[in-house]
């Protein structure tokens, strides 16, 4: 009784412990979904056609530091996690010119393609890919 108990302890401090179990991904306590990629953790926003995480990181400019969300991809569920941006989404799609063309009419910085369509409950960047590549 005493040893399940510690495991449970454990996988609760120590994520990646009960991600070894779950081919990288896990869950915490607020039942959000978190995948392991080298030694660190991606939290899923999204698995609908491709896989989006966020990530919160140590920036440091100059003198200042401080921690940002920044956004990264996969085009399967076990590939690797890439930065958000425009030039990387289309590196991933190359076969998918109207793909690229939604991306370059829609989106003018790469801050722009995590914005969130509220009535269609998806991010404007996942209804673009489900138009051009579902």
């Amino acid at each position: 009784m005493k040893l399940i108990a510690i495991v449970i302890c454990l996988s609760i401090f120590n994520p990646s412990i009960s991600a070894q179990k779950n081919d990288g991904y896990y869950q915490d306590k607020k039942n959000r979904t978190f995948r392991v990629f080298n030694k660190s953790s991606y939290q899923l926003v999204d698995k609908e056609g491709f896989h989006l995480y966020s990530r919160i990181v140590n920036v440091v400019e100059g003198k200042a530091k401080y921690r940002e969300k920044k956004f990264f991809f996969s085009t399967t569920p076990s590939g690797d996690p890439i930065p958000l941006t425009v030039i990387n989404l289309k590196k991933a799609y190359p076969a998918s010119s109207s793909f690229h063309d939604l991306l370059d009419i829609h989106f003018r910085s790469n801050a722009e393609l995590i914005r969130y369509d509220h009535f269609r409950k998806e991010y404007k960047l996942k209804g673009l890919f489900k138009k051009t590549m579902m």
